[in-house]
């Protein structure tokens, strides 16, 4: 979305499309615990949501706007 916002903004682009999406148990199969193992889930385990969700971004119309924007900064 960031990205989007940017070339709207400064007219590279008028409409543009970000997409996102998951997949099932993503996390859990690389790096939590492991499906393979058949380990069981500790009680105060977060579960991963899968999901899509998508979006257009354009440099026309009433809003909403886009006004601030933070992208990760990895340490």
């Amino acid at each position: 979305m960031i990205l989007a916002s940017i070339l709207a903004s400064s007219g590279i682009a008028k409409n543009c499309l970000f997409a996102t999406s998951s997949h099932f148990c993503s996390a859990e199969k690389q790096f939590r615990f492991p499906l393979e193992l058949g380990n069981q889930r500790p009680p105060t385990s977060q579960w991963t949501v899968t999901g899509g969700a998508a979006g257009i971004v354009s440099n026309s119309g009433n809003g909403p706007y886009v006004t601030h924007a933070t992208p990760r900064k990895d340490s």
